[in-house]
């Protein structure tokens, strides 16, 4: 197996989903035999360590399902066979996961998925109002295919709830430094990094650069939060929510293993959204904040607010043990969205070769 082909499986996976369009993996090339190389998955430490999520955080679990989804896909194409092993490595506590490639002589190579995964991608613009019943019937079909543990919301007071719950989640959220942090992180203002959320793609209003470079500042925010601007930042949160005629709430198991499971079916359903010409723009504010009040690491004084997600979302946010891991905002785009760019290959892939290629 050469190199071209598994760098083109590496290029699947940087093609994934990731938080805010971080760059939390790096991977490596192993060639311990020619027919059987294989791809070690790695959180990238040294990039993200303390700019984004933790390593055991559900949202890298989820990201990782998200790249896996893309290996496989992939690998079917080229007529690959991809076996996973989760199991971290104990002499690098930064490994994820090993991907042992072979050849499957039993199937004939389809067309590469390489066109289809490219077209996934975020679109935080506003989106036409309402859709026709062949889409809502398309959208069903999509996701009924694709995620188990979903629930579609076109209109009705289940969709308002979840609106709600988005707005009291993000009030939490811009009044806790710590995710206030992975927001500033991940910013970017001008062209010198080629991943996080460049300002061009945030579809923001007229001057709303210029004031989300003040609130990137916590003393700014944190000064402004004292006459309720956290209350203003949340309601415009949930303005395009409001006008939008889609909402899929996705569910899933709590485990580490459902958490990489879920991220797969993320990928799948998003990944088959977008190429049926519907646009996707992810929520994950409700989760993060249910993760922070799981795991103790949220501030006391957003405790009870945070356990009222769970009690007043109901069969929304938890329904026979599966748990929201991700809201998706659905519809037909208004205007063609800028597209975030992403690190080169080479800048994240290392090869070992203990054998000739």
């Amino acid at each position: 197996m050469d190199i071209v082909t598994i760098k083109k499986v590496i290029e699947a996976a940087l093609r994934a989903c990731t938080p805010d369009n971080s760059t939390i993996f790096r991977y490596s090339i192993s060639h311990s035999t020619i027919s059987q190389p294989s791809i070690t998955i790695f959180y990238n430490a040294e990039k993200v360590s303390g700019k984004s999520f933790p390593k055991d955080d559900p949202a890298i679990s989820i990201a990782l399902g998200c790249v896996l989804f893309n290996i496989k896909a992939c690998c079917k194409s080229l007529s690959l066979t991809a076996t996973v092993d989760i199991a971290p490595s104990e002499s690098n506590p930064n490994q994820l996961a090993l991907i042992s490639l072979s050849t499957a002589m039993s199937e004939q190579p389809t067309t590469a998925p390489i066109d289809a995964i490219d077209k996934r991608h975020t679109d935080r613009g506003a989106y036409h109002k309402n859709l026709s019943t062949n889409d809502k019937e398309d959208i069903k079909r999509i996701v009924f295919g694709c995620a188990p543990h979903h629930t579609v919301l076109f209109k009705g007071s289940d969709k308002n709830k979840i609106i709600k719950l988005i707005q009291k989640a993000s009030e939490i959220r811009f009044q806790v430094k710590e995710i206030h942090a992975l927001l500033t992180h991940s910013l970017r203002f001008d062209n010198s990094q080629p991943d996080g959320l460049h300002i061009d793609t945030l579809a923001l209003p007229p001057g709303g650069q210029y004031f989300l470079k003040y609130i990137s500042n916590w003393k700014n925010l944190s000064f402004i939060n004292k006459i309720g601007a956290y209350k203003l930042l949340a309601l415009q949160e949930t303005a395009l929510l409001n006008n939008s005629p889609c909402l899929l709430l996705l569910k899933g198991g709590e485990t580490k293993d459902d958490f990489i499971k879920s991220g797969e079916d993320l990928c799948n359903v998003w990944t088959m959204l977008n190429n049926a010409g519907y646009s996707v723009h992810p929520y994950y504010v409700i989760p993060d904040i249910l993760h922070r009040l799981n795991n103790g690491t949220l501030p006391n004084k957003h405790v009870d607010q945070a356990k009222s997600l769970i009690h007043d979302g109901g069969n929304l946010v938890k329904e026979d043990g599966n748990l929201i891991y991700m809201i998706l905002r659905i519809g037909k785009t208004k205007k063609v969205p800028v597209r975030s760019t992403r690190p080169t290959l080479d800048s994240l892939v290392s090869v070992e070769h203990s054998s000739p290629v």
